[in-house]
């Protein structure tokens, strides 16, 4: 890092879901992270259209149609695979992107057949179901940045937003958040690493998954 850079001010840059719409879209945001000239940390909105996809998914689930929920599971499943292997071609990257994509699709498609079965959609189980948008746009893109020559790491929001308890609409701690992101954070920071943290999703006072409403994504760059 050269003087001029380690002197810069930390900046931080919030990607919506339409500056995230697919392979090319996260590709033309990792080159303009890799080209800024200073510290910076992103902040990452779910894809485009999934969290509302999440959504529909979970409501199908809480009426019965298991079989809907799980046909839109496999749709979240291939947008992400499409995405990731648009934006980080062969190797061991893709190989972890892809897993990490599997791996909460299975989790999505598993609740999701729990909540039909139950017929109910509690807002602790929603914000469970809605958050992975964000933590699987936020896995993608930190493997695009680095793959453009900027190191980056995902780092998940529930390890350093702090909230209340009330789901669907969860108010910040700021105490606790600005010690976590002290301690969190400011070392990678140190490290010329770009931190990308999943938008809208923080953790509750019971260690449950909380979500800070839509548009959530934009509080969690003011905090940070």
């Amino acid at each position: 890092m050269t003087a001029a850079r380690r002197q810069q001010a930390l900046e931080v840059w919030k990607f919506g879901g339409a500056s995230l719409a697919d392979g090319p879209a996260i590709a033309r945001a990792a080159t303009r992270i890799a080209e800024h000239g200073g510290p910076l940390l992103v902040v990452a909105s779910a894809l485009g259209g999934v969290t509302d996809l999440l959504l529909e998914g979970a409501t199908h689930a809480a009426e019965g149609r298991d079989d809907e929920a799980t046909r839109i599971a496999r749709t979240l499943g291939d947008r992400h695979r499409a995405a990731a292997k648009a934006v980080l071609g062969r190797g061991k990257a893709l190989g972890e992107a892809l897993a990490a994509i599997d791996a909460s699709v299975a989790e999505y498609r598993d609740l999701c057949r729990a909540v039909a079965v139950l017929r109910h959609l509690a807002p602790r189980t929603r914000d469970a179901l809605v958050s992975r948008g964000e933590q699987l746009s936020a896995t993608i893109v930190a493997a695009a940045i680095t793959g453009a020559r900027r190191p980056a790491q995902f780092v998940d929001a529930l390890d350093v937003i702090r909230t209340d308890e009330i789901h669907g609409g969860a108010a910040p701690k700021r105490v606790e958040t600005a010690l976590l992101s002290d301690r969190i954070l400011k070392p990678l920071l140190k490290k010329q690493i770009v931190p990308v943290v999943p938008g809208f999703i923080g953790r509750g006072p019971d260690d449950s998954i909380t979500s800070l409403g839509r548009g959530g994504s934009d509080l969690t760059a003011t905090l940070l």
